[in-house]
């Protein structure tokens, strides 16, 4: 997103995780590597991590999320694998445990079909790939040595992934436009992550992304360039008999004239405080 601060964004994963955000826009469903096809990954990041965010070192030498599924591995280190192999997340007879397997060589969003497809401190994410694994460090996520990339962050929050993150770095694409927001086919979505921005896919068992003014809970079954607005959170929506949100175009209130971006009787208002999304990020509304 050329218009949003690109200086220095997948989604989530779908079979035992969830992704972890308070933006407007929702998640899909999460899930972890094991000896199955790629996981589903997030729509929408968390909050950005701080320079100085907790870094703490499990006894292996690796970061401590990297050693909560198992003593054998550290999944983000690799710590206690010997040379060729990586820490990979495998589902056994008793549940997922970090195991180390022979590492892949596939790396930051490059194609997978398997964990092990991927390099050593990456998983393997649907559309099928591979995204690099941190622990509330962004350091973790710019080390080229390790297959990072400058600039990128470490966001998106695994839900009961206990403290498990993914690596995201800036798309460069537009999420205030409803076409050509230089996103593929398979994540159409461009959302905003911090200052950064992210493609994404839209959430799992929409059917038809919702066209705007539609009812919705989940802004990531909104059609591209809208967001899910409303007074209720999305767990609050979900439970209700009707959903009270509705998809609105975005608009970017940076510009010279914020309104122009909308259709014919809106107006582009600013989200509230409570919101996580930039604050030149705002919606179309009708006008009062």
């Amino acid at each position: 997103m050329r218009a949003m601060r690109r200086s220095s964004f997948l989604s989530c994963l779908t079979l035992l995780f969830g992704c972890s955000s308070e933006t407007p826009a929702g998640t899909p469903d999460a899930a972890t590597a094991s000896d199955t096809p790629p996981i589903d990954a997030p729509a929408t990041p968390d909050a950005p991590a701080t320079p100085d965010a907790r870094t703490d070192v499990a006894a292996d030498g690796g970061p401590a999320c990297g050693a909560a599924w198992g003593a054998r591995c550290n999944l983000i280190s690799g710590a206690g694998c010997t040379a060729g192999q990586g820490c990979y997340l495998v589902n056994g007879l008793s549940g997922m445990s970090a195991l180390c397997r022979a590492a892949g060589s596939a790396g930051w969003d490059e194609p997978c079909m398997n964990p092990t497809d991927c390099r050593e401190g990456f998983l393997c994410v649907a559309p099928g790939r591979c995204a690099k694994l941190c622990c509330d460090d962004d350091r973790q996520c710019s080390d080229e040595s390790r297959g990072g990339r400058a600039g990128a962050r470490c966001m998106s929050m695994l839900t009961d992934g206990r403290g498990l993150r993914l690596c995201v770095g800036d798309a460069g694409c537009d999420p205030f436009v409803t076409s050509n927001n230089r996103c593929p086919a398979e994540t159409p979505r461009c959302n905003p992550a911090g200052d950064n921005t992210v493609c994404g896919p839209f959430a799992m068992g929409c059917a038809t992304p919702a066209a705007e003014g539609a009812p919705c809970c989940d802004g990531a079954c909104c059609g591209v360039g809208l967001l899910c607005v409303g007074p209720q959170s999305r767990e609050m929506c979900l439970a209700a008999p009707a959903p009270t949100s509705v998809c609105r175009r975005t608009c970017n209130l940076r510009v010279a004239n914020p309104d122009g971006q909308c259709p014919m009787g809106q107006r582009c208002t600013m989200f509230s405080a409570m919101s996580s999304l930039p604050t030149y990020f705002g919606y179309c509304a009708p006008a009062m």
